[in-house]
């Protein structure tokens, strides 16, 4: 395990953020390394155009810290019924110079319908990418 000072976490809802947390805790990260985004206010808006539009501004706060420390980002965007290739290209082209560099520790977690997916999945129940399971 690499031992960050710092993990940002970026995504669509709470429920999003709470599986990255509770997978971090899990890891042996405590409260205070970790720092998710304020959701914004409401039910209204499309969770994953939120993200795309806060992505340039999360990728500048994490390089800028960065430099200083071991810092990770840690972006969760549902695919919904497109493509996880589409949606991990979104977030690259949301960026100015178009990408994230190798060395840089920005990881894109992207359900391809929804997080409850991967939680159900994790608790040995047989799910498919295709099935809305809310």
């Amino acid at each position: 395990m690499t031992d960050f000072s710092k993990i940002y976490i970026l995504a669509e809802d709470a429920r999003q953020q709470l599986f990255v947390r509770r997978c971090l805790y899990r890891a042996g990260y405590e409260r205070h390394v970790i720092d998710p985004e304020v959701l914004p206010k409401g039910t209204g808006g499309a969770g994953e155009q939120w993200v795309r539009l806060r992505y340039p501004a999360a990728v500048a706060k994490f390089r800028k810290r960065a430099t200083k420390a071991k810092t990770a980002l840690i972006v969760v965007i549902d695919a919904d019924t497109d493509e996880v290739i589409r949606r991990d290209r979104q977030l690259k082209e949301a960026l100015v110079n178009g990408r994230c560099q190798d060395d840089e520790a920005i990881v894109h977690l992207i359900p391809k319908r929804n997080i409850e997916t991967w939680i159900l999945h994790l608790n040995d129940k047989d799910v498919d990418e295709e099935t809305d399971l809310p």
